[in-house]
């Protein structure tokens, strides 16, 4: 601009002709010429209060945008905080009803042991073997938190007892069959007795008052879901059944908030511990109709129970 001998001076003034106002604006070009600019005050007022009005509503808009956006992030982790006290305090409660249902365990099995061995001095196998079988029950039941993993080969083992000694008390009403698909099945991990309480629910509500007949089955086995392996594991009984649409319809049911009947309590307690210890896509799934059995899907992921020093018990 120096060579071109160009100025960057500017004049503004204010002229009013025939009663309106205008916005005078000189430009030196250089020392000769200048150029003149001559607006409507009135227009350039406007334009300055349009211009001002559009920088306020996007400063408006951009800071709702912000507070929008904190409002549901900060909502988000509420729930998760929430979310996670529930699941916390769901399991305390299960295990401060295990605490609750306890009886003095030192009385309980010194009186088994003494039975137990008079049985075996006595010669009597069968009542020795019960005994052995309840007391190994109990003390899964009362020694063992809520919330204890074990292996598929013990819960099985629980699972034989509850059902021999069940046999025993109805004899030929009763039988029953266990089958595994795969032995390393029996080396995955499991919570504690979901096996045995399926299996108890079972007997109790649904062949307790069969004359007759009465058979239970449970098999377990590996499955493709979503491409991912996990364990299926079925107890059927052919017992009374129910109405499985008053506890659930899928995996992710069980959801009535105490408005089930008592007897399917358990069901649903066992559903949601599963849930809260593997996730939302595993649980229960129960098939049942009036009359016609029962059959009850439990899915849990496939889960080696192998330790750092032991790395045979592949699942």
């Amino acid at each position: 601009q120096k060579l071109l001998g160009l100025s960057n001076s500017t004049e503004k003034s204010e002229l009013v002709m025939n009663g309106t106002s205008y916005i005078v604006t000189k430009r030196a070009i250089n020392k000769e010429y200048n150029l003149i600019y001559l607006y409507p005050k009135q227009e350039v007022v406007l334009r300055t209060f349009l211009g001002m009005k559009s920088f306020l509503a996007i400063s408006v808009l951009f800071a709702a945008i912000i507070l929008v956006i904190f409002v549901l992030l900060t909502n988000g982790v509420k729930r998760l905080v929430k979310s996670a006290y529930e699941s916390k305090i769901l399991l305390d409660e299960m295990e401060i009803k295990f605490l609750q249902h306890q009886m003095n365990p030192h009385f309980l099995f010194n009186i088994l042991l003494t039975i137990q061995i008079k049985a075996k001095m006595s010669g009597d196998e069968k009542i020795y073997k019960m005994i052995s079988s309840l007391s190994a029950l109990l003390r899964a039941g009362i020694y063992k938190d809520a919330r204890a993993i074990v292996s598929i080969k013990e819960e099985i083992k629980y699972v034989e007892y509850y059902l021999w000694l069940q046999k025993e008390r109805f004899d030929d009403r009763l039988n029953y069959s266990i089958d595994v698909s795969d032995d390393t099945i029996l080396n995955c991990e499991i919570p504690r007795l979901i096996i045995e309480s399926m299996v108890e629910n079972a007997i109790v509500h649904g062949i307790e008052n069969m004359s007759e007949g009465a058979m239970v089955r449970v098999t377990l086995e590996y499955v493709l879901v979503n491409g991912k392996e996990e364990i299926l594991i079925h107890v059927i009984d052919n017992g009374a059944g129910f109405n499985a649409a008053e506890v659930v319809s899928e995996k992710v049911g069980l959801e009535n908030d105490g408005s089930i009947r008592r007897d399917k309590m358990g069901l649903n307690n066992t559903n949601q511990r599963l849930k809260l210890i593997y996730g939302g896509q595993y649980g229960l799934i129960i098939h049942s109709e009036e009359n016609e059995g029962t059959d009850i899907e439990i899915h849990i992921p496939k889960k080696s129970m192998e330790t750092e020093n032991d790395k045979s018990n592949d699942c």
